[in-house]
C-alpha cells in the first residue's frame, strides 16, 4: 500500500502556548500515550518550556508592540501513514522500524529549517509513544517588511510621505493561508519522496478524522472474528477413514490458525486498553495529588466561598472607612486653606500699615546740604 504525507497546522496565541507545551513535553497526562513510549526534543532548548522558547524569539526580534490576540505562533504536526513506518503491519498500534523513523525525521527536520530558518523555529518535538510516530513543530512567522512612520503635522501640511524603516513583524495571515497550505503539503511531500511517501490527493473531500472519534471507534468495535468456530470430531467412518481424518485434520489446523490470529488481536487491544488505563490513572492521580478528592475540592470550594464573602464584606467596610476618613481629611484641608487665607489678609494689611508709617516717619534721604 502506498504512504501517504501528513502535514497539519494550528494558529496559536499566547493563551495557547501553554497547553501546548505540555503536551509536547508531556507533562501533563495525554490520553491514548503509550507510558512505556518514547519522546524526545529535537529543536530548543530541553530545560525550557515551549512558552519560554517562542518569547525568546519575540523578544529578540520583534520590537513593536504585540496585540493580545495576534498569532504568535503557528504548530505544525507532521507524520506520514503508517503503511511507511510499519509496512508487514499497518494497522499495529504503536509500532515503527527505528531506520524509517529515523530517515523520516532527518528529511522532516532539513525541510522545516530549509523553509523557515533556525531563527523562526522554537521548538521540534518527536513523539513515539501514541499510534504513529509524528512531529509537532512551533514556528515563530517572524517577516522582515518595510513600515511607514507616523507622519508629523509639518508632513500633512506639505503633503509629504511618511518615513519608511525596516523592522521585523508578525505575519502569520500572508504566510499560513489557504493558499500557502495547500503548496506547503505539497513542499512537505516532495522533501520526503525520496522515502516512497507521496502526497495525498488534492482538493480531495476526505476530512481528517478526530482523535477522540477514532479511540471511541476502536472502544466500540466487535470485532467478530474473534469467535472461533472449534470443528466436532464426529466418530471416523468405516470406509475412506484416512481421507476423512486428513479432512478433520486440516479443519482442525484452520481453526486453530484462526484462534492465533484471533488472540494476536485480542493482544493488541488489551495492550491499547493497557495504555489508555496507565494514561487515566495517571492522569487521575495528578487531578488527586493537585487537588485532592471530590470531597476535599468540595470543602475548598465551600471555604474558598466563605472567604469570598467574608473579603467582600471587608472590602465594603474598608470602604466605608477610607470615605469617612476622606471626607475628614477634606474638611481639615478646607480649614486649613480657609485659615492660611484670612491669615495672608491680615499680613497684607499689617505689610499696608508697616509702609505708610515707615514713609511718614523715616527722615528723606534726598536731601541736599
Amino acid at each position: 500500500m502506498s504512504a501517504y504525507a501528513v502535514c497539519r497546522i494550528k494558529k496559536l496565541k499566547i493563551s495557547n502556548l501553554a497547553a501546548v507545551g505540555n503536551h509536547n513535553m508531556r507533562t501533563m497526562p495525554v490520553k491514548h500515550r503509550d507510558p512505556s513510549g518514547q519522546f524526545h526534543r529535537i529543536i530548543g532548548e530541553k530545560n525550557k518550556t515551549t512558552e519560554e522558547l517562542v518569547n525568546e524569539k519575540l523578544n529578540k526580534f520583534v520590537k513593536n508592540k504585540i496585540r493580545k490576540d495576534a498569532t504568535v505562533a503557528v504548530e505544525f504536526v507532521l507524520s506520514a501513514s503508517p503503511e511507511y513506518f510499519r509496512p508487514k503491519n499497518p494497522g499495529q498500534w504503536g509500532q515503527y522500524e527505528q531506520e524509517k523513523v529515523d530517515k523520516w525525521v532527518k528529511k522532516t527536520t532539513d525541510f522545516l529549517i530549509k523553509t523557515y530558518g533556525k531563527q523562526r523555529i522554537a521548538d521540534v518535538c518527536l513523539h513515539l509513544d501514541e499510534a504513529t510516530p509524528h512531529i509537532h513543530a512551533v514556528i515563530v512567522p517572524l517577516e522582515r517588511k518595510q513600515l511607514k512612520k507616523r507622519r508629523t503635522k509639518e508632513q500633512i501640511k506639505n503633503n509629504i510621505p511618511a518615513e519608511t524603516y525596516e523592522a521585523v513583524t508578525l505575519n502569520a495571515r500572508d504566510n499560513f493561508d489557504r493558499t500557502k497550505l495547500s503548496e506547503l503539503q505539497t513542499e512537505y511531500a516532495s522533501a520526503i519522496e525520496s522515502l516512497g511517501i507521496m502526497r495525498g490527493v488534492r482538493h480531495s473531500r476526505a476530512k481528517n478524522k478526530p482523535l477522540i472519534k477514532y479511540y471511541s471507534e476502536i472502544e466500540n468495535s466487535q470485532d467478530k472474528s474473534f469467535k472461533i468456530d472449534i470443528p466436532v470430531i464426529e466418530k471416523p467412518p468405516m470406509f475412506n477413514a484416512a481421507k476423512w481424518a486428513e479432512k478433520k485434520s486440516n479443519e482442525v489446523t484452520k481453526a486453530f490458525t484462526e484462534q492465533e490470529k484471533a488472540i494476536k488481536k485480542l493482544q493488541l487491544l488489551a495492550n491499547q486498553y493497557k495504555a489508555r488505563y496507565e494514561n487515566e490513572r495517571a492522569k487521575t492521580e495528578y487531578v488527586v495529588k493537585e487537588l485532592g478528592t471530590v470531597d476535599s475540592v468540595r470543602e475548598r470550594i465551600t471555604d474558598l466561598e466563605a472567604l469570598n464573602r467574608s473579603l467582600k464584606c471587608d472590602m465594603v467596610t474598608l470602604h466605608k472607612s477610607h470615605k469617612l476618613k476622606y471626607k475628614k481629611l477634606e474638611n481639615e484641608l478646607q480649614e486649613v486653606v480657609g485659615t492660611i487665607e484670612v491669615k495672608d489678609k491680615a499680613f497684607k494689611k499689617l505689610s499696608r500699615e508697616h509702609y505708610k508709617l515707615k514713609d511718614k516717619y523715616e527722615p528723606d534721604n534726598d536731601l541736599t546740604y
